[in-house]
C-alpha cells in the first residue's frame, strides 16, 4: 500500500495506505498477540492448524473492512484492487486451512513479488526474495515444500488475476 501511495499526488493515498495498514495489519497482529498472551494459541506463527481459524477469521473481517473503507473513501483504484486481492487471498488461505496447512508467509511473499513485478517490470529480484521465503519456511521446519509451493502459487495467482 505504501508503494502504491507514492504513485499518486496528494495526501489522500497516504491516508488510505495508513488506514489500511492499521486496520488490516496492525489490528490483526494485536489480536494475535492478545490470543497468545491469553493462552488461546501456543505460538505467534500458528504452526497448529487448529489455532489458525479464529485469528484468520478476525484478520479477514478486518481486511474486508479496510478494503471497503478504501473503496468508500475514493482511494485510487489500484489501492482498492490491492486491498481486494489481499482479502480474496486471505479468504482462500482460510478455506484451504480448514483441510490442510498452507504457508501464509509464502503466499504474502509471492503476492508482494508479483506486485513488484507488475509495477516495475522486473521479475528476477522479487522472485529471488519470494524463493528465499520458501527456502526459509522449509529450512525452519514450519512447512513442507508442498505447503510453501501451494502458498506461493496462490499468492501469485490471486494477485495476477485480480490485478489484470
Amino acid at each position: 500500500m505504501l508503494v502504491l501511495a507514492t504513485r499518486f499526488p496528494g495526501d489522500g493515498p497516504w491516508f488510505a495506505a495508513g488506514a489500511y495498514i492499521l486496520i488490516a495489519i496492525v489490528a490483526p497482529v494485536a489480536f494475535l498477540v492478545r490470543e497468545l498472551r491469553h493462552g488461546r494459541i501456543g505460538d505467534i506463527e500458528l504452526p497448529r492448524r487448529r489455532d489458525r481459524a479464529r485469528p484468520m477469521i478476525v484478520g479477514q473481517i478486518l481486511s474486508g473492512v479496510a478494503a471497503l473503507l478504501l473503496s468508500a473513501t475514493g482511494a485510487p483504484t489500484e489501492m482498492v484492487a490491492l486491498a481486494g486481492a489481499l482479502w480474496v487471498l486471505g479468504v482462500l488461505i482460510l478455506m484451504v486451512t480448514v483441510f490442510w496447512k498452507i504457508s501464509v508467509h509464502c503466499a504474502a511473499a509471492s503476492a508482494a513479488a508479483t506486485l513488484a513485478w507488475i509495477l516495475s517490470g522486473a521479475a528476477l529480484l522479487p522472485a529471488v526474495g519470494a524463493l528465499a521465503v520458501v527456502w526459509s519456511r522449509v529450512r525452519l521446519g514450519r512447512h513442507t515444500l508442498a505447503q510453501t509451493i501451494a502458498g506461493s502459487l496462490l499468492g501469485f495467482g490471486v494477485l495476477r488475476l485480480v490485478w489484470f
